[in-house]
């Protein structure tokens, strides 16, 4: 069965759903987007007048999958099985809201369709295909983003979106750059108008950090840094970051010992473009973010171990202190200490990683245990020297239990 096919079948166990409840359904967002562009929707965006969970639940029910659900926010999604790879289908209640102040979380309400639509944050969104009705199948597009899609711009709804919402601004320039569109010019004044109002400062930590890992790992960080300094989205985190060193670097990135992709990406660029900022700069941009935990500690100390990768490499270390050393470090920290460095040293410490995580000694504390040697750390030693030794390829395979044997009775 065709990727066509599999929509078209859930689709029709959607509508059913609705005419058993008697709820009026529509296909939003992405989904209707990708469907005027004539592409294949990724998953399928659903709103429900009504109990979005309540309906999500039952319809997961009826096609033998569960449903995840926030009920706090009227939402649910519930993942089935279709074709060559699963298919998300979103599921959400119709609602307007209001902002009591610029970048509050909104108060939301219950509304039908058309108040659902003119709360989204940019016309190419707030379109909608009615799945029941009188009305089933044709475009509700109260916004002109059926227009601006052919026009290939990102226009927000209205003058105060980024006032309400900040983190709108960045989505901007995700969308844009994912689509491969323009921030149309009277959408750019409106940003220019909010960073200058300082309401981005409004924004949580917890909130701006979600949107910048979301954009710097969706498209070429290189190509979202230059955007949002284009509009001054960089400065409004942090003054520093306008000018920070690391920004000419992230085209280096993709030296790393396995392939990134999502958050994990997001977060190896981020920890290279601030890595040359100032000590305070860099400790204003993770309160800013609300850094905490190990990504907290990581950022702390990537400077000194970018250092110690230096001199490890200025003095011409063996390969297998360059494993052990960047043992310590995630990948994404190794990521971007090599991203940082002239290719041919990046280059040296990754080579030197994936090796490490590819060697894996054939003997163990027990077998030295058996061949003689006391217990006590001298086996830890004559392990840790074997693995160095077979690092450096000083050693084969074979030779591991004597050359271990020897360094543990010295």
């Amino acid at each position: 069965m065709s990727t066509t096919d599999d929509r078209r079948r859930l689709e029709a166990s959607i509508r059913a759903e609705a005419g058993r409840r008697g709820s009026a359904v529509y296909l939003v967002g992405g989904t209707v987007r990708d469907r005027l562009r004539r592409r294949s929707p990724r998953d399928l965006d659903v709103a429900v007048e009504g109990d979005a969970v309540a309906f999500a639940r039952g319809w997961a029910a009826s096609v033998g999958a569960e449903a995840e659900t926030a009920p706090a926010f009227g939402t649910a999604s519930v993942i089935v099985e279709a074709g060559a790879r699963p298919l998300r289908v979103d599921f959400s209640s119709t609602r307007g809201e209001t902002y009591r102040h610029p970048g509050a979380l909104p108060d939301v309400f219950p509304a039908g369709i058309e108040a659902d639509l003119l709360r989204r944050d940019f016309t190419v969104n707030a379109m909608a295909i009615p799945l029941n009705g009188a009305a089933a199948g044709t475009l509700i597009d109260p916004c002109g983003g059926r227009a601006d899609l052919r026009r290939r711009v990102i226009r927000m709804l209205h003058s105060r979106s980024p006032h309400d919402d900040p983190t709108r601004a960045y989505r901007a320039v995700r969308f844009a750059l994912r689509l491969g569109f323009r921030i149309e010019p009277g959408t750019r004044k409106w940003i220019a108008s909010a960073v200058g109002a300082g309401v981005v400062a409004r924004v949580s930590g917890d909130r701006l950090r979600r949107e910048l890992l979301l954009l710097l790992g969706e498209v070429p960080p290189v190509s979202a840094v230059e955007s949002l300094a284009r509009l001054g989205l960089d400065g409004a985190i942090e003054p520093a970051l306008v000018r920070a060193p690391g920004r000419g670097r992230l085209a280096g990135l993709g030296r790393a010992p396995v392939p990134l992709r999502g958050e994990r990406a997001a977060w190896a660029a981020l920890l290279l473009w601030v890595l040359d900022a100032p000590a305070g700069a860099r400790a204003r941009v993770a309160d800013r973010l609300a850094l905490s935990g190990a990504r907290r500690d990581e950022w702390a100390r990537i400077p000194a171990d970018r250092d110690a990768a230096r001199e490890a490499l200025a003095r011409g270390a063996p390969r297998s202190d360059l494993a052990a050393l960047s043992r310590r470090w995630s990948v994404e920290e190794l990521s971007a200490i090599a991203a940082s460095m002239p290719a041919a040293s990046g280059r040296r410490l990754v080579e030197a990683r994936r090796r490490a995580d590819a060697l894996r000694l054939t003997i163990g504390g027990e077998d030295l245990k058996r061949s003689g040697l006391p217990p006590g750390p001298g086996i830890g030693k004559a392990l840790d020297r074997t693995w160095r030794a077979r690092i450096d390829g000083r050693i084969r395979k074979a030779d591991e239990l004597a050359f271990a044997l020897v360094e543990g009775r010295r």
